[in-house]
């Protein structure tokens, strides 16, 4: 976050006179979610300096957090495409090119299909280069596209065709992608998975016989086959009953990062989960809330409010910096007004831009009038879409991204860490750690900070996440070691809360904790 003033006062308005009021701020978060129980055990002095982690004391339990980029001033990343791995290309090469502009994140194509990815000596090289050089490597996983993994688990449109994406539906397509998701979270070193492709083709689909099972489960009803897809059918468009169907289509992939959120974190539980999102746009202030949720059935606001990711990156790609109904600007207030709920949202929120295609590049300064925007109007961050250069052997196919990072003003990032909560009957001490200097702050409520209502636009539905807030404390002195205490707090009270550091360099916030307090 860029600027010094303190957005947790305040209720986040997401119309462009307010984002223009907002501007150089930002939060970074980190979202763990503890229910803390009672009891007399506190904890030794030895578990409660442990590095990197979140630690509630005197309770019956204990829960740690690994430090991710999610809670850094800055989240700086750029994306790997699939089509490095065609030419010669030197890992050790590429992550000292990136580590030298400040990068902080990088995510990489190497789990290719949904159930099946690229050679273990990839992975492991990508991963050892890029985390010997303190880069976090987020692989970026095919939900359900953009290919069938076999014919068998092809969704069908209303028509009868066989589309080439794989039905979400299909037991043993969830079957494969389980087993390959766990293998990868026990063998590799990963800091986080990027969802990609967590959508539909388009509309119109799916209608396999797993699809009718599951939505006849949904509706609590039986159709007849005679009324189902290729047959002509109410539930297909144009049909009576078009828009259930379309409401329930986003349940199956919901299901999905769901289920796989879930399988990985049962073995590797410092996983992360990111989406590269179909950004929202329009025209202010109502934008597009229904717009990709009803075409492609991807539900953003709502895996967001399920805590299903914990960051998310709009696609933005060629778009300018500002204007409507398609630019930086519009995506960000469109994106914050529904998806996280305001520019300090539930989650992190960065650009996804990119710098070009395959040998033509964009105009370098049209993508830092991107970048800058982005920090300007409060952004968490942004990525590059895609990497070329040093180590990468292609003739120019890749765009290097030199040109692109030179331009960029990248000051020394800090994160917050090592946050620890020590309670009794009446009050609680909020401890943390930043890399430099910066600010004390905690917002605590009784109630949840941020909400979520699902809400209807003509027939379509949509989620939106919207920022309450809650009480402030706050020291502006600069320190490294942080200790805020919360006083009169009720007995059996179930607190919300969260954390930011702030300096010139920028600003890091924690996502939302919770804690009771012991009666």
């Amino acid at each position: 976050m860029r600027g010094n003033r303190n957005i947790l006062t305040q209720k986040l308005q997401i119309i462009k006179t307010e984002a223009r009021r907002l501007k150089n701020t930002k939060f970074y978060a980190l979202l763990i979610t503890l229910t803390v129980l009672t009891g007399t055990l506190c904890l030794s002095p030895a578990v409660s300096s442990l590095i990197n982690s979140v630690i509630i004391g005197c309770t019956g339990r204990i829960i740690t957090e690994k430090s991710s980029i999610i809670y850094k001033s800055e989240i700086r990343g750029v994306h790997i495409a699939d089509s490095i791995f065609a030419f010669p290309h030197n890992w050790s090469v590429i992550a000292e090119t990136l580590a030298g502009y400040k990068i902080n994140f990088v995510t990489v194509l190497l789990m290719g299909l949904p159930t099946s990815g690229r050679p273990d000596a990839e992975w492991r090289a990508c991963i050892q280069a890029f985390h010997s050089r303190g880069i976090e490597v987020w692989i970026s996983y095919h939900v359900v596209g953009e290919m069938a993994v076999n014919d068998a688990y092809k969704i069908i449109d209303y028509q009868g065709n066989a589309v080439d994406w794989n039905d979400p539906c299909n037991p043993n397509f969830r079957q494969e992608v389980k087993a390959y998701v766990e293998s990868v979270a026990s063998t590799y070193d990963i800091d986080g998975i990027m969802f990609d492709y967590a959508r539909y083709p388009g509309t119109g689909m799916p209608y396999t016989q797993y699809d009718k099972a599951a939505f006849e489960e949904w509706l609590n009803e039986t159709i007849p086959d005679s009324n189902w897809p290729p047959n002509p059918s109410d539930f297909a468009p144009g049909g009576s009953r078009y828009n259930e169907f379309m409401e329930w289509r986003t349940v199956p992939i919901t299901n999905l990062i769901r289920d796989v959120r879930s399988w990985m974190l049962a073995i590797n539980p410092n996983l992360k989960f990111g989406l590269a999102q179909w950004t929202l746009f329009g025209y202010s202030p109502d934008y597009s809330p229904t717009y990709w949720r009803y075409n492609i059935g991807q539900d953003t606001a709502y895996w967001v409010a399920q805590d299903y990711l914990d960051m998310v990156m709009p696609m933005m790609y060629d778009e300018p910096a500002t204007g409507e109904p398609h630019s930086v600007e519009t995506d960000l207030l469109a994106n914050w007004k529904y998806i996280t709920g305001g520019p300090e949202g539930k989650i992190p929120l960065i650009a996804f831009i990119n710098t070009g295609y395959t040998y033509t590049g964009r105009d370098p300064a049209e993508v830092k009038a991107c970048i800058d925007k982005a920090r300007e109007m409060g952004a968490d961050g942004w990525i590059l879409w895609r990497y070329g250069g040093p180590g990468v052997d292609d003739d120019g196919y890749h765009i290097d991204i030199r040109p692109y990072l030179n331009l960029l003003t990248m000051p020394d990032t800090f994160s917050i860490r090592n946050i620890q909560v020590s309670l009794n009957a009446t009050q609680a001490t909020v401890t943390w750690k930043t890399d430099l200097p910066a600010t004390s702050r905690i917002e605590y409520s009784t109630s949840p900070l941020f909400n979520a209502t699902k809400k209807l636009s003509g027939n379509r539905y949509y989620w939106d996440i919207d920022y309450v807030g809650g009480t402030l404390i706050e020291d502006l002195n600069h320190v490294t070691s942080h200790s805020v205490t919360l006083k009169g707090l009720e007995p059996a009270q179930t607190y919300y809360f969260r954390i930011q550091s702030q300096n010139e360099q920028g600003t890091a916030t924690s996502k939302i904790f919770t804690f009771t307090v012991s009666t």
